[in-house]
């Protein structure tokens, strides 16, 4: 983690940053803006504990979760309440927003060489908690996008395990069932999928 002396110096990072064309993040808690210190902002809180529940908002940043933990909760001033403690508790500490399957291989293979936990975000939805990890490297791939494509006959890419050979999707990347739902409806198709509209369809990826 963090405090052990393997931890990546700051001059890694900047090369890591570097090699994934800038799209290194920093991460902090997402209610920052409610707690004294460099990020603190009246109405940036406000935003915040405003939306905390909503789930398309947590989705929009790159340690949101579907589920919030209570390690740095927002704070809603005009209700009298006060700040508590506030810190990122089993967030990562740095995500990668791998909008290519280039930046995955690139933020993989630093996890790899420095030893660094791997953690893999989509929207945030995922229950068990392996979108987190203490001290963990994120690779966010929520705006990794290579298209949705249809198969009028299915020939199983491959997969032994699959004797399907019927219409099908393939979809390349972090889009969610309200991204393949309508294609399926255009052409008066069914697609079995989750309950959630923001829930990533490519489970592998988790």
């Amino acid at each position: 983690g963090p405090d052990d002396a393997c931890w990546p110096t700051l001059a890694d990072w900047n090369e890591l940053n570097a090699s994934v064309s800038g799209n290194l993040i920093a991460d902090t808690p997402i209610a920052a803006s409610c707690y004294p210190g460099p990020f603190q902002s009246a109405s940036a809180c406000h935003l915040v504990d405003t939306l905390w529940t909503n789930q398309a908002f947590q989705a929009s940043n790159p340690i949101g979760l579907s589920y919030p933990d209570d390690s740095c909760p927002p704070v809603n001033v005009s209700a009298g309440q006060k700040p508590g403690e506030c810190s990122i508790g089993t967030s990562p500490r740095y995500t990668v927003n791998a909008t290519t399957p280039d930046l995955v291989s690139k933020t993989i293979r630093f996890a790899g060489e420095k030893n660094v936990r791997l953690v893999v975000k989509n929207t945030g939805h995922d229950i068990l908690g392996r979108s987190t990890g203490y001290g963990s490297l994120s690779v966010w791939i929520r705006y990794l996008r290579a298209g949705i494509d249809f198969h009028d006959s299915y020939d199983g890419d491959g997969c032994s395990a699959s004797d399907w050979r019927g219409a099908a999707f393939t979809v390349k990347g972090g889009y969610t069932w309200d991204d393949v739902y309508p294609l399926a409806a255009a052409r008066n198709l069914i697609v079995v999928g989750g309950d959630h509209s923001l829930v990533l369809k490519p489970r592998a990826w988790a």
